[in-house]
């Protein structure tokens, strides 16, 4: 992120989310969708720290406070979604 800079990054991982995509899309085996899982993950990983970085830098101090929640707000919702279903879809 540093030796690159922040914007980019965004658009190597936003061009890599691209590809995961369409390996997605176009696998036709286990191995092919473990893949593109495996990329898509990474890419994430990767926009959640880069982003709100980037947000933080470039956002008026006016509204930087509220656009840096949203990403956290986000990720909660995410987190208690997710928390209510074991494996195999079954609820606690």
């Amino acid at each position: 992120m540093r030796r690159f800079g922040r914007r980019p990054t965004m658009l190597f991982l936003s061009a890599s989310f691209s590809l995961s995509f369409l390996a997605l899309v176009a696998a036709e085996s286990v191995p092919a969708v473990l893949a593109g899982r495996i990329l898509t993950g990474l890419c994430s990983g990767a926009a959640s720290t880069v982003v709100p970085t980037y947000v933080a830098e470039t956002a008026s101090p006016h509204v930087r406070g509220m656009l840096g929640s949203v990403m956290q707000v986000r990720e909660d919702r995410r987190m208690r979604f997710f928390s209510r279903y074991k494996v195999g879809g079954e609820l606690l």
